[in-house]
């Protein structure tokens, strides 16, 4: 999982609508989840966009990207959030506590990280 993670903030930082900065990601905060499921692909996806109207109308959620991996099947999701305490409310959430139902989930990881900065400029302090 750890070599996809700059892969993953490479294409958030290159997919965010920001004003250009020099590349600071101070105060943003990253939530790497990988999960299985016992659903089939066709379900999986249908329920991560039926899901994300919810994520689009999360407070402090910057950037989502949804992920599989194509050896093991398994799927990930990384949030990027304005600051940590937004990530942390959102794992307390309906919406959060809610996923291992939604997805029929049969194993996960969560990490979280502080960005450093993105190679690609895009994010800045406080994600504005």
């Amino acid at each position: 999982m750890r070599a996809t993670l700059p892969l993953a903030l490479t294409l958030l930082a290159a997919s965010c609508a920001a004003p250009a900065t020099d590349g600071r990601g101070e105060g943003l905060a990253v939530l790497v989840l990988r999960l299985t499921s016992e659903l089939n692909r066709a379900t999986v996806e249908r329920t991560m966009e039926e899901r994300a109207p919810g994520f689009r109308d999360l407070p402090g959620l910057v950037q989502k990207i949804y992920g599989v991996d194509p050896v093991s099947g398994d799927y990930c999701g990384v949030l990027v959030f304005r600051s940590r305490a937004d990530l942390e409310a959102y794992r307390v959430s309906e919406l959060a506590r809610s996923n291992p139902a939604a997805y029929r989930v049969v194993n996960s990881r969560a990490e979280t990280y502080d960005l450093l900065f993105t190679l690609h400029p895009g994010l800045k302090a406080g994600g504005r």
